[in-house]
C-alpha cells in the first residue's frame, strides 16, 4: 500500500506538475486571451468529459475489482470504447458552435480531452487490477509530453502550432496505449453493438453519473458563469487560481483513488477517525499553500498578481474538499451512490444560485467565496447523510 501510494503519488505529481508548467508557460509567453480561452474551454470540455462518462469509469473499476475475468475484460473494454465515442459525439455540437466564433483553441482542447477520455478508462483497469507500475509509467510519459510542449513555448511564437503538436502527440500516445482500441475489440464492438446494452449498463451507474456530473459542473460553474456575465478578466484570474489549487490536491486525490478498491472489500472502518484524518491532512496542505501562495503568484504569475486574494479564499476550502471526496468515495464503494448523487447535486444547485446572486455585483471574488461556502455546506450535508445511512 505504501509503495503504491508513493509510486502513484510521484507519477501523479509529475503529471499534474507538468500540466501546471505548461499552463505556466502559456501565462508567461502568450497574451491573456490564450489563458482566457484555455480556461474557458477546459471548463466546458471537462463537463462534457464527465457527462459522456455516465459513471462508466467508476463502474469499470468496481466491477473489475470484484471479478477479473476475460469475459469481464471484453465487456468493459467495449464499454470503454463506447464512452470515448460518446464523448466525441456530444462534443460535435459544441465544436460546430465554436467553429463560427472568434475563439481559436476549442478544437485543440477537444483533442486533449479526447485523449484524457481514453486514458481515464485505461487507468480504471490499472487500478482495478492493481497495476500501479503500468499506471506510473504511463503518467510519466504523459507528463513528459507536456514538459516537452512547455519547452516549445520558448521558440514557438504560434500558439496554434504549439497546441497542434501537443494535442496530436498526446492523442497518438493514448491510441497506442489503449488495448480496447485494438482492431479485435473494435470489430467485436461494432458487430455486437446494441444501444440497449449500454443503456442497461448506464442504469447501473446512474447515481455515479449524476454525482460525477454535478461535482464537475459545480467545480467549473464559477468559470462558466463568470464568462456568461462577461467577465473575461475573472475567467483568466480564476483559471490561474484553479491551477494552483488543483496542484495542492495531488497527494490527497491519490489517497482517494487508492482507497476505492480497498473500501469496496473492507467492511469495517473507523469512519470518524478516517474523516478527521482527511480533514487534518487538508488543514496541513491548506496552511502550506497559504504560506507559499503569495510567492507562487509573484514569481510565476506576476502579470496576474490580483490572483493572490482569489487563491487564498479558494485554499480555505481544501479541508472540506478532502472530507467530501472521502465521503463520496465511501458512498460509491458501499453501493450507496444515491447519497453521493444527492450531495453533489445539492452542492451544484447551491453554487449556481449563489453565483447568480453575487457574481454580477462582486465578480470573481464572489465566485471564490461561493465555492468556499458550498464546500462547507456540502460537508455538513454529506456527513448528515452518512450518519443517517443504514447501508454504511
Amino acid at each position: 500500500m505504501v509503495v503504491k501510494f508513493f509510486s502513484l503519488s510521484s507519477s501523479e505529481l509529475f503529471l499534474r506538475g507538468s500540466k501546471f508548467i505548461f499552463f505556466l508557460s502559456l501565462a508567461n509567453f502568450y497574451d491573456s486571451d490564450v489563458i482566457y480561452e484555455y480556461g474557458l474551454f477546459t471548463a466546458l470540455f471537462s463537463i462534457l468529459f464527465v457527462f459522456s462518462d455516465v459513471g462508466y469509469q467508476t463502474l469499470i473499476l468496481k466491477e473489475m475489482s470484484h471479478k477479473n475475468s476475460y469475459s469481464n475484460y471484453i465487456k468493459y473494454s467495449q464499454l470503454s470504447l463506447w464512452r470515448v465515442l460518446l464523448f466525441s459525439f456530444i462534443s460535435l455540437f459544441f465544436l460546430f458552435y465554436y467553429f463560427f466564433t472568434a475563439n481559436s483553441l476549442f478544437f485543440y482542447i477537444f483533442i486533449l480531452f479526447l485523449a484524457d477520455a481514453i486514458f481515464a478508462t485505461i487507468f480504471s483497469f490499472y487500478r482495478a487490477l492493481h497495476k500501479s507500475i503500468e499506471e506510473t509509467k504511463t503518467k510519466f510519459i504523459i507528463g513528459s509530453i507536456f514538459i516537452i510542449s512547455s519547452t516549445c513555448t520558448l521558440f514557438l511564437s504560434s500558439v496554434h502550432l504549439l497546441f497542434l503538436t501537443l494535442s496530436f502527440s498526446y492523442l497518438a500516445y493514448a491510441i497506442v496505449s489503449a488495448k480496447f482500441l485494438k482492431a479485435k475489440i473494435v470489430k467485436l464492438f461494432f458487430r455486437s453493438f446494441t444501444l440497449q446494452k449500454y443503456l442497461l449498463m448506464s442504469q447501473n451507474s446512474i447515481y455515479i453519473f449524476i454525482g460525477s456530473l454535478s461535482t464537475i459542473a459545480y467545480l467549473r460553474a464559477d468559470i462558466l458563469m463568470l464568462n456568461i456575465f462577461n467577465s473575461a478578466d475573472g475567467v483568466t484570474l480564476y483559471s490561474v487560481a484553479s491551477r494552483v489549487l488543483e496542484l495542492s490536491l495531488v497527494a490527497p486525490a491519490m489517497i482517494s483513488a487508492l482507497l476505492m478498491p480497498l473500501l469496496i472489500k473492507d467492511a469495517k472502518q473507523n469512519l470518524t477517525k478516517s474523516i478527521l484524518r482527511q480533514f487534518f491532512i487538508g488543514i496541513a496542505v491548506m496552511t502550506l499553500f497559504l504560506i507559499i501562495s503569495p510567492y507562487v503568484v509573484e514569481i510565476f504569475f506576476k502579470q496576474f498578481i490580483d490572483t493572490t486574494e482569489l487563491l487564498n479564499i479558494l485554499l480555505l476550502s481544501i479541508p472540506f474538499m478532502l472530507v467530501n471526496g472521502y465521503v463520496f468515495t465511501l458512498f460509491i464503494a458501499k453501493d450507496a451512490s444515491r447519497y453521493y448523487a444527492l450531495s453533489a447535486f445539492v452542492m451544484l444547485l447551491s453554487n449556481v444560485i449563489l453565483n447568480y446572486m453575487y457574481i454580477p455585483t462582486d465578480g470573481y471574488i464572489a465566485a471564490a467565496y461561493t465555492t468556499l461556502l458550498t464546500e462547507v455546506f456540502g460537508t455538513v450535508f454529506a456527513l448528515l447523510l452518512l450518519k443517517k445511512s443504514v447501508v454504511i
